[in-house]
């Protein structure tokens, strides 16, 4: 289908003139200035005494009433209409209180000799479309034609803010109040931030940094998120301080310690059927969160944590020296040793849920750990991010030692990952491995090396 790259070529194409295009538009538009004032002037029509006045006249409505009016004056909204460039306006400013929208806009575009009065839902019902239009028409249109733009201004806010003192609307609400709807506003999203933030960041940043220091990002975290959500610095800072104190708790009872299986190629593994099945029944709920927490922290650390940054705990020199360990320990029995690193699981595996033994036993396969001649493979398996280890041994020597010795080899690596010796956790599981080989697997002259003896880093 040689048809393909060139299609897809074309396609790329038209996309990147849509994206230029959109760009280039959106360049055209007349920028949207910052809310300041409750007057604001680009223009300099308005000598600023004059603004004073008519800002200081609506703030007092604002206190009175509750309404928020806002006037601003530009050049030009060119290329745009003054209905589009105002909904832009009104859309960026976020005039009149949250829940009741009862604020209004007076647009003046000077040079296009255009106004435009835009009201939120909460006034449609008092300075509706036909009431603004005749406000301009009647009151302020008229004064503009005689070059007096601050009495038109001022005229034309008069009348606004007559037609909406006849308006039931809410009182206007105290600072306190005005809070706490907004945290209201924004708990749901609260919510899932600190969650995210507590839970799945803060997990992967105590691996890194350790509990303390990863319980003061998670609170500064916390704090600047709620303080970019809600108005109150006080209560942003009372959430951050919150969400430091339930991560640093959840790090210091949350392990970080390594822990392991021994798996014996074919064998048959148990079940845990005790307990009633209402005792099951109620803390299903609990334990189905407690999984869901688990299972978000597991797929942000591997996603996050880098490649590099995990394999530091195995460096290329000690990767050497497993591997001439493995070459040694081959030399005395007929086993065949394989030790594989991974660091980062591939996102299918994440996504499934695959765990760290499942994950053993299917590279196991992949490896063909289990095709050596006498049944005799052995695979160590370290999940560095995961922090387990596990060994799949085959049905040959598995027969032989049981699974009390995997469970030993694996104490004993633990014991050594724990305080940071990776290297010499693994020598100390080749060395042990070994002895039992040899006396179940004597050398018995030259034998095929079967599989690699160079750990295998994922």
């Amino acid at each position: 289908m040689p048809f393909l790259p060139a299609r897809l070529a074309a396609w790329l194409l038209s996309l990147l003139l849509l994206v230029g295009a959109g760009i280039a538009g959106a360049d055209e538009q007349q920028a949207i200035p910052r809310l300041a004032a409750r007057v604001t002037d680009l223009t300099s029509t308005l000598a600023a005494g004059q603004r004073e006045r008519i800002d200081a006249k609506l703030a007092a409505f604002e206190h009175a009433k509750g309404s928020q009016i806002a006037v601003l004056i530009v050049p030009t909204v060119q290329p745009e209409s003054i209905e589009q460039y105002a909904l832009r306006v009104v859309e960026s400013w976020k005039l009149g209180r949250r829940g009741i929208d009862d604020g209004a806009l007076l647009l003046v575009a000077k040079n296009d000799r255009k106004l435009r009065i835009e009201v939120g839902y909460g006034l449609e019902g008092a300075l509706n479309d036909a009431t603004a239009k005749r406000i301009i028409s009647e009151t302020i249109s008229p004064r503009f034609k005689k070059g007096d733009f601050y009495g038109g201004i001022d005229a034309g806010v008069d009348a606004m803010m007559q037609v909406i003192a006849g308006e039931a609307l809410p009182p206007a609400a105290r600072v306190d109040g005005a809070r706490r709807a907004d945290v209201d506003d924004h708990f749901e999203m609260l919510l899932l931030i600190g969650f995210v933030l507590v839970f799945v960041v803060g997990g992967v940043l105590r691996a890194i940094f350790g509990r303390f220091l990863a319980a003061g990002m998670v609170g500064v975290a916390a704090g600047v998120i709620a303080a970019m959500l809600i108005s109150s610095v006080l209560i942003a800072a009372v959430l951050g301080v919150v969400a430091a104190i339930i991560s640093l708790f959840l790090g210091m009872r949350g392990g970080t310690g390594w822990s392991s299986g021994g798996i014996s190629w074919g064998g048959g593994g148990g079940s845990n059927s005790g307990g009633l099945f209402g005792r099951r029944r109620q803390l299903r709920r609990r334990r189905g969160f407690g999984r869901l927490v688990m299972r978000l922290q597991r797929i942000f650390r591997h996603l996050v944590l880098p490649h590099w940054w995990v394999l530091r705990a195995l460096p290329a020199a000690s990767l050497q020296r497993i591997e001439r360990a493995v070459a040694a320990s081959e030399s005395t029995h007929r086993g065949e040793l394989r030790v594989l690193v991974e660091a980062n699981l591939p996102l299918s595996c994440l996504w499934r849920g695959q765990s760290a033994r499942a994950r053993a036993i299917e590279l196991f396969s992949q490896l063909r750990v289990w095709d050596t001649e006498e049944n005799s493979g052995v695979l160590i398996y370290l999940q560095l991010i995961d922090r387990r280890v596990e060994i799949v041994a085959d049905r040959g020597i598995n027969a032989c030692v049981g699974q009390e010795f995997w469970d030993r080899v694996c104490r004993h690596m633990e014991n050594a990952f724990r305080s940071g010796d990776f290297e010499g956790g693994t020598l100390l599981a080749l060395r042990t491995i070994t002895a039992a080989l040899a006396e179940h697997f004597a050398a018995t002259g030259e034998k095929p090396n079967e599989l690699p003896n160079a750990p295998l880093v994922l």
